[in-house]
């Protein structure tokens, strides 16, 4: 499965594939790339979630961020197609 993530925004500009074997793969990757950029106490925190809780987090986040109440994913299928209803990935299952 690839994931393209497309966000532009002033707080955080991604423009990358993930890939993995299926969703909860493909969220973990891009946890691990989120994480990569934050300061240390905020990386050990996301590092510490689950992919699912990094992707609850990652909508409460937007929420906020966008005035907008999406319902928080209870898979991680769930979130990629939310990102991708939001027009943010682009999901090739291959």
């Amino acid at each position: 499965m690839k994931v393209h993530v497309h966000i532009d925004h002033p707080r955080m500009q991604v423009n990358e594939t993930f890939t993995g074997d299926n969703a909860e793969a493909v969220v973990a990757a891009m946890k691990a790339r989120v994480a990569r950029d934050m300061p240390f106490a905020m990386r050990m925190m996301v590092n510490a979630m689950s992919p699912l809780r990094f992707a609850q987090e990652a909508v409460k986040k937007y929420n906020e961020n966008m005035k907008t109440s999406i319902a928080l994913p209870s898979t991680c299928e769930e979130f990629l197609q939310l990102a991708e209803q939001h027009g943010l990935a682009t999901i090739d299952p291959q």
